[in-house]
């Protein structure tokens, strides 16, 4: 698994959560990032079935998040927001179409065993981009913090599912550890972005917050977040 320099942190991603799923007893994968490309290599024999299939959905979450994430960053300048919200909307619109573009993209990863990601997504995901330019057609120049507010709320009251903070770390409903904000250039887990790319309508919170989450939670989550 591959792809350029420029996204080793998703590659970075990819390794951490295949060595996390890996038995202690077996071979680490091997990575190596360089300026023109980084890399993920592991031995065959240490992929059971159920791990390949792991792979596969870790490949298809890293570009249904992180290679949208950078799509729709380079065509929405969103000038009209604070370089924090346009992020927090960046990460919403990603939540919102989340298990759909995961499926097509799953769909078109099935027969791929040796995957370049950048080049994955360049040739083999054509209809999904026209889907995604088309949303962001929808989207005016002028966008404001209103606006992104009403979208916010409503996206949060359509959400399914519940999510745990404990402790600086966000789980999901199985209580796994949830750390999908490394996809969008956050180096460490940022507490509202992975909130937001959980896509779960409500969040149980189990320690003290900052006061810029609290606020966050409280506008855009409201009654959805318990304390």
């Amino acid at each position: 698994m591959s792809d350029t320099g420029e996204h080793s942190a998703r590659i970075a991603y990819i390794y951490n959560a295949l060595s996390a799923l890996l038995p202690g007893s077996s071979l680490r994968p091997k990575i190596f990032v360089g300026q023109t490309r980084s890399a993920i290599a592991a031995e065959e024999a240490t992929l059971t079935p159920e791990l390949l299939r792991s792979v596969k959905e870790l490949l298809t979450e890293t570009v249904a998040i992180g290679y949208k994430y950078g799509y729709l960053s380079a065509r929405l300048p969103l000038e009209r927001l604070t370089l924090e919200d346009r992020k927090f909307f960046l990460c919403a619109l990603i939540a919102a179409d989340l298990p759909a573009d995961k499926r097509y993209i799953r769909s078109r990863l099935s027969e791929v065993e040796a995957c370049a990601l950048d080049g994955f997504f360049s040739f083999r995901l054509q209809p999904l981009k026209s889907k995604w330019d088309k949303i962001i057609s929808y989207i005016p120049p002028d966008f404001s913090s209103l606006e992104m507010e009403r979208f916010m709320q409503y996206l949060v009251d359509g959400n399914r599912g519940r999510i745990y903070v404990k402790a600086g770390e966000v789980y999901d409903e199985k209580y796994r550890l949830c750390r999908r904000s490394q996809l969008v250039g956050a180096e460490e887990m940022n507490l509202e972005t992975e909130i937001l790319l959980s896509g779960a309508k409500e969040v149980r919170i189990f320690q003290p917050l900052s006061q810029n989450s609290i606020l966050f939670l409280r506008k855009y989550y409201g009654e959805h977040a318990v304390f």
